[in-house]
């Protein structure tokens, strides 16, 4: 599967650059760094979207967050036994199958912070592993997969996830508000 980069240099990130990359692309990931407003341009084009809506937050205060500015249901609040516009974490994915059976062709995912969610791939606290399972379905069946992150290109594993989905548009922000550096440290056999 293909990448189709654009490269802005914008103060912040714009929901009509989003809304363009949705034209022609079902996955798109943002990349750009804290305070770029990622999560407004997110909420400004599910505000402008009709259908369901499934937010997939790394940690539970993540979710609390995700949910209020989005106004989604939380996962550990639901108000209905059949939610269509709810926020979870990675590891209570596997309470909603029945959202992707039933919401998700017409639906859009957001997966903020991606980087740190795929790394709960790997933790040592997984309890139930059918979440992954919901995940690919999620990621294969969904209209819209809408990731999110600064740190996207420090690796190939972000990448590396989207691509077995599909074409991916990279929306890249080159213009930090704030200088960050990012440290990568590796334990080496002695």
């Amino acid at each position: 599967m293909s990448i189709v980069k654009t490269v802005y240099d914008t103060d912040y990130v714009d929901a009509a650059h989003l809304a363009k990359a949705m034209e022609n692309h079902r996955i798109i990931v943002i990349k750009a760094v804290c305070g770029m407003g990622k999560s407004t341009a997110i909420e400004q084009v599910v505000r402008g979207h009709n259908g369901p809506t499934m937010a997939v937050a790394c940690k539970q205060t993540h979710a609390q967050d995700m949910a209020q500015q989005f106004s989604l249901e939380h996962y550990k609040t639901l108000d209905s036994e059949f939610p269509t516009n709810v926020c979870t974490t990675v590891h209570s994915l596997f309470k909603f199958h029945l959202w992707v059976t039933n919401c998700a062709k017409s639906g859009i995912v957001i997966l903020d912070e991606i980087r740190s969610l795929l790394q709960n791939f790997n933790a040592p606290i997984i309890k139930n592993d059918s979440f992954i399972n919901v995940l690919h379905r999620v990621m294969r069946e969904a209209r819209y997969v809408i990731a999110a992150d600064a740190d996207v290109l420090c690796d190939a594993m972000v990448l590396d996830f989207l691509t077995r989905f599909g074409d991916v548009a990279l929306l890249e922000y080159t213009k930090p508000l704030i200088q960050r550096n990012l440290h990568v440290y590796t334990v080496e056999k002695r």
